[in-house]
């Protein structure tokens, strides 16, 4: 049933698996409990949980820690803590004797070159980490009530209005939160796009509506549209939709039970 009929499984055509294995229907449904009460496509997973506790995806180091210390939201940029770059004893002591007659000259262009480059290359790290506690610094200032308060807080805001409270551009906004994340103060480790992804607020309305359904009467995506729009939220059947697929949530005919 597993190997031949998994899909129809998934898609709870019983009638059609018991016809083609010629079984009775209710072992077929014996089968489907078993499966997904017991069974798991991914074995491994639970050896990479991520921070957050899926256990769908592998665990992810946050560049970035927001914590609530006695009500006051504090910023730490992980890799100022983890390692501090600085030149060579040796090459600062040879730095120092440039001037010194015992020094020739190949010496002192090799110094001068080498030092040269490897404090051009600290003061970028530096300035980069500099870059990000700032815009996470912003973050915390304008998105408060997210961080406190939950996903459902979350109010809208771009890139290029951080750059502009800063005074950077957004490309360089861009560029310093790419593929970098933030554990904020409930512990969860999420991208620094989620800041800037005002749709998640709603996305989290559709799940929480989802959650407290009646299994045997669940909504539709015409129906979490309209009592989205109850509320104040305009949204199209096929945005629902949409959203509800990204949330990794099955349409209301594979909800059924």
């Amino acid at each position: 049933m597993i190997g031949k009929h998994l899909a129809d499984l998934g898609e709870r055509r019983f009638r059609e698996v018991a016809v083609a294995l010629g079984v009775a229907q209710r072992d077929v449904l014996l089968v489907w409990e078993f499966v997904k009460s017991n069974l798991n496509p991914y074995p491994t997973a639970a050896f990479t949980a991520a921070v957050s506790g899926d256990t769908s995806r592998p665990i992810i180091r946050p560049d970035v820690l927001i914590r609530d210390i006695d009500g006051e939201l504090s910023v730490e940029v992980v890799e100022s803590r983890r390692f501090a770059l600085s030149v060579a004893p040796i090459y600062s002591s040879l730095s120092s004797k440039l001037r010194s007659s015992e020094t020739t000259e190949d010496e002192k262009q090799h110094v001068r070159q080498y030092v040269g480059r490897a404090k051009f290359f600290i003061d970028n790290i530096n300035r980069r980490r500099a870059t990000i506690q700032r815009i996470a610094e912003c973050l915390v200032d304008r998105q408060r009530d997210y961080l406190v308060n939950g996903v459902q807080h979350l109010v809208s805001l771009t890139r290029a209005e951080v750059g502009e409270l800063i005074g950077m551009h957004e490309s360089t906004v861009s560029r310093a939160t790419a593929e970098k994340y933030v554990m904020i103060p409930s512990g969860e480790v999420v991208p620094f796009s989620h800041f800037f992804t005002a749709s998640l607020g709603i996305k989290d309305q559709i799940k929480r509506m989802i959650e407290v359904e009646d299994p045997q009467h669940p909504y539709s995506d015409q129906e979490i549209a309209d009592a989205l729009d109850e509320i104040g939220i305009a949204l199209a059947r096929r945005t629902v939709a949409k959203y509800r697929d990204e949330l990794q949530i099955l349409p209301a005919r594979l909800r059924h039970r």
